[in-house]
């Protein structure tokens, strides 16, 4: 092995360590690389720098006059997209074909640890194989169809993933049967954050999530509709049986944009005993409010929802009476800004909430 590939594996097998890339920074200094040494370094402060620090603004410009100048030659070459993290590729957005062509030759010395792959379908036996797997913590497999003839056992039940954390499925064909798939593998205990919005499971799809034992550290959950039918989108049935999933205890991210649930389904959400460590919950376009009921006030009455940073109701309809609920609400926390704007209201109502902005976040008069 030579020094350079030494170095390099050092850092893939401590991702998170910055010593190994300063030390390797120092040898490129050494060896004529100036540049790439005060890249290494620059990146590296820079993540350890919030955006307020003194030093930041001239550090991010020092940062871009140098990836300007050699991109180009510290990239790798015919991979596709690439971002640059404390000094080296650690995100890699490319299609199946390309990531399989290079991986053998380059992947294997690059810290890739967020990894999107397109046009997957068809590769999956030879991706489940690569060693590099071991070291992805963010894998995104939007856009393909991993639904179909049992992919995901094929990958997710083979394939060497230790580091995973989050696996996003947007719109991938999966159905009831292909979630609990998911759930049966080894990785899945392992996942914090999982997406699964675009995909026709409907309520069936939330009943095996609610069931899925396999998924229970899960902090995120993603289930927006993207452009779904109205069958095979998620009802009052599926967010009831959400609520009430024992294994879904530890959400602190519910995102159901554009399903639904209406007021049944908001009600048992923000009563359920899993709202309790929610800090984000997304119930955007789900036909709350339409039917002349009042959800709302569930929501503002509920004692589960007080770690609440995050509230999106845009979308719905809203009445005077809810408006009120939610603007009077006594265990709501104080601080929180409920994002209101494209409600349907009269106005009235309106009115009323441009008139709390610290409260609403409503289209301005």
């Amino acid at each position: 092995m030579t020094d350079d590939a030494a170095f390099l594996a050092a850092i893939a097998d401590r991702p998170d360590d910055d010593l190994p890339r300063l030390v390797f920074a120092d040898y490129l200094d050494e060896h004529g690389d100036a540049a790439r040494a005060e890249f290494i370094r620059v990146q590296c402060e820079l993540a350890t720098l919030p955006r307020s620090a003194p030093r930041f603004p001239a550090l991010k410009e020092r940062e871009e006059e140098l990836l300007a100048a050699n991109k180009k030659r510290w990239e790798l070459p015919n991979v596709g997209r690439q971002t640059f993290r404390r000094g080296f590729v650690e995100v890699v957005d490319t299609t199946a074909d390309r990531f399989l062509a290079a991986a053998r030759r380059f992947l294997a010395l690059v810290p890739v640890r967020d990894l999107r792959l397109r046009n997957a379908d068809r590769r999956i036996p030879e991706l489940a194989a690569l060693p590099i797997f071991a070291r992805v913590e963010s894998l995104d497999f939007a856009n393909n169809t991993l639904g179909a003839g049992s992919r995901i056992t094929r990958f997710f039940g083979t394939a060497h993933l230790p580091r995973l954390r989050t696996l996003k499925l947007r719109n991938n064909r999966l159905w009831a049967e292909a979630i609990a798939e998911l759930a049966a593998t080894p990785v899945a205990p392992q996942l914090a954050r999982l997406d699964l919005s675009g995909n026709p499971f409907a309520d069936a799809g939330a009943e095996a999530l609610a069931a899925a034992t396999g998924l229970r550290n899960l902090t995120a959950l993603e289930l927006r509709n993207d452009e779904l039918t109205f069958s095979d989108s998620i009802h009052a049935a599926g967010a009831v049986a959400l609520a009430e999933s024992e294994s879904l205890a530890h959400l602190r991210k519910l995102d159901l944009g554009s399903q639904y649930i209406g007021d049944a389904g908001l009600i048992a959400l923000v009563n359920s005993p899993n709202a309790e460590h929610l800090t984000h919950l997304d119930v955007s376009y789900n036909e709350i409010g339409a039917a002349g009921e009042s959800g709302y006030e569930a929501l503002a009455s509920s004692p589960r929802l007080r770690r609440l940073a995050e509230l999106i109701l845009s979308g719905n309809a809203i009445d005077r009476r809810g408006a009120t609920a939610l603007l009077g609400s006594r265990t709501l926390p104080m601080g929180l800004l409920i994002d209101v704007r494209e409600c349907e209201m009269d106005a009235i109502t309106r009115e009323m909430v441009q008139q709390y902005p610290e409260r609403f976040l409503a289209e301005k008069p």
